[in-house]
């Protein structure tokens, strides 16, 4: 954390024991750091992960959490979550879920499979029932003032010197993500060579394609109306009166299809070099690079 760079947290494993309510694994989790703590001579233990947020929903996980707490003389427990607008958190969870073309129905995927709203209603249902320091703040594309946020607001301690660092989780572009769920129904031995030559493109080599993603923009929008409520009571205990998004796309998507892919000659060298060192590059993928260029080129004749 002192360094800047992006980390998935130490929690991982104690969220997964929480959410199960497994009193026995949590508190293996807390003794051992709380014995490290102690050794180091230090009085606080820092728990982080993004996962958290699904044993805290409900009363199991959280009594596990609060009974393990009591086990070892813990008399306080601070949380603070850090939440995302909710359109661009879908899309982001959508890319990094689909990213192996296992998901041909975004749709259906936001409808049926995107937990995070439940999540949310479930937390929100149950969080206020014990007796823990809640703190909730909206995510901010500026490290920099999430980093003060968490030093000066939450631990109420100076912020250390942080070096500035442009890197970023990377992520697939939706016509990326597209093109490998359609290579994906023919030829499942190329996805994770397009995937790996995509990824290690910069975002600046990527072309952007504001048609696609106000489509799938719209889709979300739409779901997220369904459980506008929780977002709402979310909204009313956000830090320094932020708010999340809630914005509604569907005006702007009428009469725009989900089969518009943008690449760059980057992209498209990126796509190109994945089927050559496919092991079935030959004959079939070679059939199959063409008859997608085709698509991508009538696509691009539509936009003029």
């Amino acid at each position: 954390m002192l360094a800047g760079r992006i980390s998935p947290g130490n929690g991982n494993g104690i969220a997964t024991a929480i959410k199960a309510g497994n009193v026995e694994l949590v508190n293996r989790y807390i003794k051992n750091w709380k014995d490290d703590a102690n050794r180091g001579g230090f009085t606080k233990i820092l728990v982080s992960d993004e996962a958290l947020i699904h044993g805290f929903a409900s009363d199991k996980g959280l009594g596990a959490l609060l009974e393990v707490a009591g086990m070892n003389g813990i008399s306080d427990i601070f949380c603070l979550g850090f939440f995302r607008d909710p359109i661009d958190h879908c899309l982001s969870t959508f890319k990094h879920r689909a990213k192996k073309g296992l998901i041909q129905d975004f749709e259906k995927w936001v409808n049926l499979e995107y937990e995070t709203p439940r999540t949310l209603r479930a937390f929100l249902g149950v969080y206020n029932k014990y007796p823990i320091h809640w703190s909730f703040a909206k995510y901010q594309r500026n490290g920099m003032a999430m980093a003060k946020f968490f030093f000066e607001s939450w631990l109420k301690v100076e912020m250390p010197e942080i070096p500035s660092s442009e890197e970023v989780n990377p992520s697939l572009t939706l016509s990326e993500i597209c093109f490998i769920q359609t290579a994906s129904k023919t030829d499942r031995s190329v996805v994770f060579q397009l995937y790996k030559n995509l990824i290690a493109l910069h975002p600046f080599e990527k072309a952007e394609n504001r048609q696609l993603d106000t489509f799938y923009r719209s889709i979300v929008a739409l779901y997220i109306k369904k459980e506008i409520k929780v977002f709402h009571l979310l909204n009313e205990l956000l830090a320094n009166g932020d708010k999340l998004e809630l914005g509604d796309y569907s005006s702007e998507a009428d009469g725009l299809g989900s089969n518009i892919f943008s690449f760059s000659p980057e992209q498209l060298n990126a796509i190109t070099m994945a089927y050559q060192t496919s092991q079935t590059f030959p004959e079939r993928s070679l059939f199959y690079m063409k008859n997608t260029f085709r698509r991508i080129k009538r696509g691009l004749r539509k936009l003029k």
